[in-house]
């Protein structure tokens, strides 16, 4: 398939991480090939907390700037620290609940206006869908829920994420990755090399 390449950006502790991984859970379980990489910053000390999920028939996890097929933004500046990732074509998901970082809550920073800086980013992406996601998930009882809103537009894995009797065997998962730690798959995954960590897993010699 043709590659989507998907930016999820947040405040350390929203669960950018987390929504990364569910989505990337999903697509396996649905049979989509997908690539993801991580930055464990702190957005909330002024680092980043970005994730990129790559679908589809890619060869790296790096998405450079204005590659990106479709940006989530769990807090609205941390979506604007983002924008270099967009393109004339992509398409921008943001949280309108903010969380100005320590540097504003003690005089030495200014937060952005959003609305004029979404009316600016609207004129260089394809759309841009603002929304209080965590105004919603407050009213659903569960600031959480913020999260499964934003990211169940994409792809259409919803159910698949519901399914877990589709999800991967979670004792093939520690297997692969624990043979991949040690570098002992060859570059096409053979089985052998499979059968031969299988047997040292049983072992308990890993």
């Amino acid at each position: 398939m043709d590659p989507i390449r998907l930016i999820i950006v947040a405040v350390g502790g929203q669960g950018n991480l987390l929504a990364s991984r569910v989505l990337g859970e999903a697509a396996l379980a649905a049979n989509v090939p997908v690539r993801m990489s991580e930055i464990h910053g702190m957005a909330q000390r002024g680092g980043v907390v970005e994730s990129a999920v790559l679908f589809g028939d890619v060869e790296s996890t790096i998405i450079s700037d204005g590659e990106a097929d479709a940006l989530v933004g769990f807090e609205p500046s941390e979506t604007l620290r983002a924008a270099k990732k967009c393109g004339k074509d992509t398409v921008v998901i943001t949280n309108l609940g903010q969380l100005p970082p320590f540097t504003v809550a003690i005089g030495k920073g200014v937060y952005p206006d959003i609305p004029s800086s979404l009316d600016l980013l609207r004129q260089r992406v394809k759309k841009v869908i603002a929304f209080d996601g965590t105004g919603l998930a407050i009213k659903a009882g569960n600031a959480d829920e913020g999260r499964r809103k934003r990211t169940d537009p994409f792809f259409g894995l919803r159910e698949e994420r519901r399914d877990r009797n589709r999800r991967p065997d979670p004792s093939e998962r520690e297997l692969v990755l624990r043979a991949s730690l040690r570098g002992r798959f060859d570059q096409g995954g053979g089985a052998t090399t499979r059968d031969r960590e299988a047997r040292r897993v049983e072992k308990g010699n890993l």
